[in-house]
């Protein structure tokens, strides 16, 4: 059980945990991305930006709260294999307009 919050925004001392308390931010650093590799449980918020998929950043998850997608840029959304349940799921997709 990791207390903390996870990514570019979180605590950088976390390593290898199974279940994060916190809040997982998920913006495509590849550091930030090897520390969510053994994620199984988020209770917090799971944050994805940049346009890394979620299926890639967490592959190993099997059940969040909240999915937070708006800020997410990829052109398709994957879950996680595993993923098993889950609170609930945002997504923002705004088409630019030329």
């Amino acid at each position: 059980m990791y207390p903390g919050n996870v990514g570019s925004v979180g605590d950088k001392k976390f390593s290898w945990q199974c279940i994060v308390q916190g809040t997982v931010y998920i913006d495509g650093s590849p550091q930030g991305l090897l520390q969510l590799s053994h994620v199984q449980e988020v209770l917090g918020f799971i944050y994805l930006g940049g346009g890394v998929d979620l299926a890639v950043a967490l592959p190993d998850l099997k059940k969040s709260s909240w999915i937070n997608a708006s800020g997410y840029t990829g052109a398709t959304l994957t879950a996680p294999a595993k993923l098993v349940a889950m609170t609930g799921l945002i997504v923002e997709k705004t088409a630019i307009c030329s």
